[in-house]
């Protein structure tokens, strides 16, 4: 479930402006996950973002843990990079 959003802006980007894109996961805990953004003009980062959420358990939209599963792959590929 999506809990926040914060975006901020850093400099102004033109319309035909060919920018690039990253998104990656920047932390869990046990219920929270941490989504985290940065758009590019070269070399030069034009707006960052964050999002925050948590698993929940659906039928009683109250936080649950991570599946076990899903934080073992999350662990995995965090130590490759």
């Amino acid at each position: 479930m999506l809990n926040k959003t914060e975006i901020h802006c850093h400099r102004p980007l033109r319309l035909l402006d060919r920018s690039t894109a990253q998104m990656w996961l920047g932390g869990v805990a046990r219920a929270r996950w941490e989504l985290e953004a940065g758009l590019h003009l070269g070399d030069t980062l034009i707006a960052s973002a964050t999002q925050v959420g948590y698993f929940v358990d659906r039928s009683q939209l109250r936080p649950v843990a991570m599946p076990r599963g899903l934080y073992q792959e999350w662990l995995a590929a965090r130590d490759v990079v």
